[in-house]
């Protein structure tokens, strides 16, 4: 009798309180991997909570909790996120540029598609298309338009010179998050990017996509003289005068202070943490857009790197890497080997980074090649 008792009571606990335990887990989850609970937009009816993850609800969110559960249970790693640098080429000449790599010639629209349909089966959720410039890629509406986005998401990270010419064809092609890069909400821009008239540009695209009912982010890096001089503020400022629905925010260029062998001062420690206080406010201000804080989301707090752990690095030429700065090749997708090639780069680099407690893969090498120099 008490076990038919306690199987009632369960049944019924479940039924009134399992959705909400269920709904509050998931929550707490993806607060945990962003740092903030903000609901930054909607796409489709959907709430979305972050331009790099799918809505909730949709069938690409929730393959992607399945495919972690079932690592969780198994012990099978699969990629989440993967980088792809769609093209070395650029209109864009800036200042303090790390990526692009350009490896030589682009593999064609067919190979990127089969790569990507691989992918997706691993489990890769999100592409982020970088460059170059992606949006010189004369075929990346037919590269988006083979993407199956009940699995995966394509978001767009661009200049900003080329919006208004492609963003229809691209939208039409299935894309609906675009981040604009900036660096100062100013013409001053333009002379950081080697490119006349590039922050008229920009305004206009962001004006652009969200007229097409697009989601659109600012993406940027912090540093020390920006944040003091006002610049970033006035960057977040710009986000909110554009209404755009998040802000993509890399902490310094990590190889910077370790390339030129400086250790950091006090007055850059200090700096530092007035930064992450900067950006919690910004997570608890209900004016504020969303930000996705990229220091935060690679600690220990959240996921850690995400290099070859997590995610993973397609360079122009088709080259497997762990990330756009660490380029081990692993293989190449037009290879057919991607799925070994992924569990090889996985094994390797989660066993290089674990002794690394973590922390940003390229800076540590770097770090460590500077002390035997």
């Amino acid at each position: 009798m008490n076990q038919l008792f306690r199987r009632m009571h369960y049944n019924l606990v479940n039924l009134f309180r399992g959705p909400r335990s269920m709904a509050t887990m998931q929550e707490m989850i993806l607060q945990m991997h962003l740092g903030h609970d903000k609901i930054i937009g909607s796409e489709n009816g959907l709430p979305v909570r972050s331009m790099i993850i799918p809505s909730e609800h949709s069938n690409a969110f929730i393959r992607s909790g399945a495919k972690l559960l079932n690592s969780m249970r198994y012990g099978i790693v699969y990629p989440g996120m993967a980088t792809l640098a769609i093209t070395g080429n650029c209109n864009c000449a800036c200042t303090h540029c790390i990526g692009g790599f350009n490896k030589g010639d682009d593999i064609s629209a067919k190979q990127w598609i089969e790569g990507m349909r691989t992918l997706s089966e691993l489990g890769v959720f999100v592409y982020l298309f970088l460059g170059g410039e992606p949006m010189m890629k004369e075929d990346l509406p037919e590269i988006i338009s083979g993407i199956d986005q009940n699995k995966s998401i394509p978001v767009v990270f661009t200049n900003g010179s080329l919006i208004e010419e492609r963003i229809d064809s691209l939208k039409q092609a299935g894309l609906n998050r675009v981040f604009v890069s900036i660096d100062y909400a100013s013409e001053k821009h333009d002379k950081n990017r080697n490119h006349k008239g590039l922050f008229t540009k920009i305004c206009r695209g962001i004006e652009a996509i969200k007229r097409r009912g697009m989601m659109v982010g600012l993406s940027t890096y912090t540093d020390k003289e920006r944040f003091e001089n006002g610049s970033l503020q006035s960057i977040i400022d710009m986000a909110s005068e554009y209404k755009v629905d998040e802000v993509f925010m890399i902490d310094s260029l990590p190889a910077e202070c370790v390339t030129k062998l400086q250790p950091k001062t006090s007055s850059d420690i200090e700096s530092e943490k007035a930064i992450d206080r900067w950006i919690e406010q910004l997570w608890q201000s209900p004016d504020a857009p969303g930000i996705y804080w990229y220091k935060y989301v690679r600690s220990i707090n959240s996921c850690g790197c995400f290099a070859g752990r997590s995610g993973l690095h397609i360079s122009n030429n088709g080259d497997i890497n762990p990330c756009f700065s660490i380029m081990d090749k692993f293989g190449n997708i037009t290879e057919g080997n991607i799925k070994q090639s992924w569990l090889e780069m996985n094994r390797q680099i989660s066993e290089e980074s674990r002794k690394l407690n973590y922390k940003c893969l390229y800076t540590e090498r770097l770090r460590e090649q500077g002390s035997k120099d």
